[in-house]
């Protein structure tokens, strides 16, 4: 089942959140138009603007408009998608499969999402201050990922043999602070270096096997309306 009327996606290619919903509309060749709107910016085009903010009070990204239909915060978005079109693959219909992934969105905003603190000053030095703190939260997310997440010998995360909804949220978390010259596998990435080699904890047995297979993973560059 796709859309006839192709979805509205607000936000900016550098928000890992975004990228996440993108990526999966890209996989399902969802027909969607990217409007554009910068973190914290009160300025047209915008989320602390008076246009976006009544569309989405809480002035984040990414936003989906689906018609009549507004969705925020990328879980969600991929939930509803997902329910929608049928994506039983990235979040499955079984419900025991389904808490688990579950459960990782709901553990991602205060743990892989800390990565974002390591990026984002890299890019928007004003808004963030960099900190030892940070780092640590954020080599203490991704251990936790190794042991728990990805335990099991499952090739993806909550046990899965096939990625979920859990491992395009993570992905697009973990990319912008992995080691790694390679360009970046699909064309929602940033445009800057996001391989900042700041952490090294590649030497742990599943995580670079796990961003490998994420990042070998096909994407259409663009989709064509039905």
């Amino acid at each position: 089942m796709v859309p006839m009327v192709p979805l509205k996606i607000h936000g900016v290619p550098l928000s890992q959140p975004f990228r996440a919903v993108v990526w999966a509309c890209l996989q399902k060749r969802v027909p969607f138009d990217v409007h554009v709107a910068v973190p914290g910016s009160p300025m047209k085009g915008g989320t602390r603007s008076d246009k976006f903010l009544a569309l989405n009070p809480l002035g984040t990204v990414p936003v989906l408009e689906d018609s009549d239909v507004v969705v925020v915060e990328t879980p969600a978005i991929l939930s509803y998608l997902s329910d929608k079109l049928g994506w039983y693959d990235i979040y499955p219909y079984n419900h025991a499969q389904r808490a688990a992934v579950n459960a990782y969105t709901h553990w991602h905003h205060s743990n892989t999402r800390s990565l974002a603190g390591l990026f984002g000053p890299k890019v928007r030095p004003e808004a963030y201050s960099s900190s030892g703190e940070a780092s640590a939260e954020a080599a203490s997310a991704l251990q936790v990922i190794e042991d728990y997440w990805l335990g099991g010998g499952a090739p993806f995360l909550c046990k899965r043999p096939v990625p979920s909804m859990a491992d395009l949220i993570a992905y697009e978390e973990v990319l912008t602070v992995s080691p790694g010259k390679e360009s970046i596998a699909h064309p929602f990435s940033p445009t800057c270096h996001a391989h900042t080699h700041i952490l090294r904890i590649w030497h742990t047995p599943s995580l670079p096997i796990w961003h490998n297979a994420m990042r070998m993973i096909p994407i259409p560059h663009r989709v064509t309306p039905p």
